[in-house]
């Protein structure tokens, strides 16, 4: 329902209600009647902020995740392949 951008432009803000778009010079929304509250405003724009900042949150943990998965995988390669070059020379 939220879109990612809560402005388009300087005069155009979408409703915190029902998410269509109005003027922002309107006090009341066009298709929900709602109160175009400037605190509301603020309010759908900063957890729109935290919501992308919990995205790349996410997205940098699981990259943490992966590149350390990899390490350990490399890491074991390393371990069993010098097991076998001492096993060879024996």
């Amino acid at each position: 329902m939220w879109r990612e951008k809560v402005y388009t432009s300087e005069n155009d803000i979408y409703c915190w209600k029902c998410g269509k778009l109005n003027s922002k010079e309107d006090p009341f929304c066009h298709y929900c009647g709602a109160q175009q509250d400037r605190l509301e405003e603020s309010y759908i724009k900063l957890k729109l902020k935290q919501e992308r900042n919990e995205k790349e949150r996410i997205r940098v943990q699981e990259e943490i995740r992966q590149e350390n998965e990899f390490r350990e995988r490399q890491a074991i390669r390393n371990v069993e392949l010098a097991r076998e070059q001492t096993c060879q020379e024996k």
